[in-house]
């Protein structure tokens, strides 16, 4: 068992930091929410939580449009073109301009609909939480992540961005005394996320020496077309991942908020296996070792089957830690949510190591759009029966993913790439 971790380590050293570095960006991006919860629902109360909860998940949908799948072909890039300056900074300056214009839309848009509807608005403090959340996304703009991923050295970036959440967390517990101060939250999370663009901006420009070069329309274009299947992808499973907490905020704010802080709980887990797909993935696009790809999705198999039943046995604890015991576990709820992480673990890792790599990109975004067609339907049949509640549309989710799952295993199976997951039928290389 030592020889097999020594050997790991030393195979997979770059990885496993560029790994470390990215769970402790994203996990401090989950815990610091997750450490403020508590003292926001006691301090705004459960009603005033909710509207920022669904805020919140209108910023994700912005972010999504945003990012616009670099993160996946950015990487790519980047990590292939590492040794070409001129041809990096074609790549960055690209992706930069196709981000901001797509920012600066959304926010005049905004703008707009404010100034021209605001008078139909009746709850105007949830549109001034959409509206500050929105112009928040400036940090999905800016913090090259895809960059530093690709170049692998995301150490440079991880402390800083960590800071940051320390920094809000500080700012949250010392200003926030009331329902009053709502809007505050979201402003200070825009102080927040300057200060962790700051540094590796600073690092882009100063040793990268990265120089921005207008991209021609073709560029332009280009960029767009091979990053909208990983986009697509992005927006599909959106639908299926955020649509449930606006279903949800239909039948109370204190059903938005418990479902919020389950949510937290799992993708705080769940984040784990993205870090590791993530870390990962640049080697895989360089070396295309069968090897590599094995370890990587059967280790996110058992792993996440572990952390399944850690989370589930804690759950009572941790849903009365973060509400303050204001809000009551559903343990079956809490337990049918969770599966999730097994699933959707092993489903990404199949998807972003084996599929992708094939060049079976469409195949995998017929996949995504079945199981979000699915999804769809399921809660479609829910309202039709009046059985719309929060186990349910839990429920309907999960089989969605599991569906999804399930329909990628017989994509390798019908394409003979299940040898990539079993010891049969295989070169030592994808083709």
């Amino acid at each position: 068992m030592k020889s097999f971790i020594s050997n790991v380590i030393a195979n997979y050293r770059q990885q496993l930091i560029n790994f470390l570095c990215l769970s402790c960006i994203q996990s401090v991006n989950l815990i610091s929410p997750l450490v403020t919860l508590p003292f926001l629902i006691v301090k705004l109360g459960i009603h005033n939580y909710g509207l920022i909860a669904f805020a919140q998940t209108i910023m994700i949908y912005i972010s999504t449009f945003i990012n616009f799948g670099f993160n996946v072909t950015g990487t790519k890039e980047i990590s292939e073109s590492r040794h070409n300056k001129k041809l990096t900074d074609e790549i960055a300056s690209v992706i930069y301009t196709i981000k901001f214009t797509i920012y600066l839309t959304t926010v005049i848009l905004l703008f707009c609909i404010y100034f021209i509807f605001g008078y139909l608005i009746e709850d105007t403090t949830l549109f001034y939480l959409i509206l500050l959340y929105a112009i928040a996304t400036f940090y999905d703009v800016l913090f090259p992540v895809w960059y530093f991923l690709g170049k692998e050295q995301m150490l440079n970036i991880s402390i800083t961005n960590a800071l940051s959440k320390l920094i809000f967390c500080i700012l949250i517990f010392f200003f926030i005394e009331n329902e009053s101060n709502i809007l505050l939250v979201p402003i200070l999370l825009i102080g927040s996320n300057l200060f962790a663009i700051s540094f590796p901006l600073f690092v882009l420009f100063k040793r990268e020496r990265f120089k921005f070069l207008i991209p021609n329309k073709s560029q332009i274009l280009s960029t767009i077309k091979d990053a909208f299947i990983y986009f697509m992808s992005d927006v599909m499973a959106l639908i299926k991942d955020r649509t449930n907490i606006i279903i949800i905020s239909f039948l109370s704010m204190s059903s938005v908020a418990y479902f919020d802080i389950m949510q937290k709980i799992i993708e705080l887990v769940r984040n784990i296996f993205v870090n590791f797909n993530n870390a990962f993935f640049p080697l895989i696009v360089r070396s295309k070792r069968i090897k590599d790809i094995r370890v990587g999705v059967w280790s996110a198999f058992f792993v996440s089957i572990f952390f399944y039943l850690v989370v589930v046995s804690s759950s009572n604890i941790l849903i009365y830690i973060l509400s303050k015991g204001i809000i009551n576990n559903d343990l079956i709820t809490f337990s049918i949510a969770a599966l999730f992480i097994v699933t959707a673990s092993m489903s990404s890792a199949i998807g972003l190591f084996i599929l992708i790599p094939n060049g079976l990109q469409n195949k995998f975004l017929y996949n995504l759009f079945l199981a979000t067609v699915i999804y769809l339907s399921l809660i479609g049949i829910l309202f039709l029966f009046n059985s719309i509640n929060l186990r349910t549309v839990i429920i309907a989710y999960n089989v969605s993913v599991f569906l999804e799952l399930c329909h990628r295993l017989f994509i390798c199976y019908k394409f003979k790439l299940i040898g990539y997951l079993f010891k049969r039928g295989m070169n030592n290389n994808i083709h």
